[in-house]
């Protein structure tokens, strides 16, 4: 497997972490458990923690499936 692909599925504080370290910010950890809980950023939990793609949380930003944009 890529290693690339390795280094983008984090557990949701590093994900959090590289977000503020990029300058994304505005997203909490909480939201983001929130999120993963209710199905809006596709995740997987082998056990008692989250994994989720650092380009799923980019790309909920993006609103890359539409999203809560409303057009007028």
């Amino acid at each position: 497997m890529n290693n690339d692909l390795h280094r983008d599925i984090m557990h949701p504080r590093a994900v959090i972490e590289r977000l503020e370290a990029e300058g994304i910010g505005g997203l909490t950890e909480y939201t983001l458990y929130g999120l993963l809980k209710r199905g809006e950023i596709p995740s997987r939990k082998p056990g008692r923690c989250y994994l989720v793609s650092y380009k799923a949380v980019l790309d909920y930003l993006h609103c890359a499936d539409g999203g809560d944009i409303v057009t007028p």
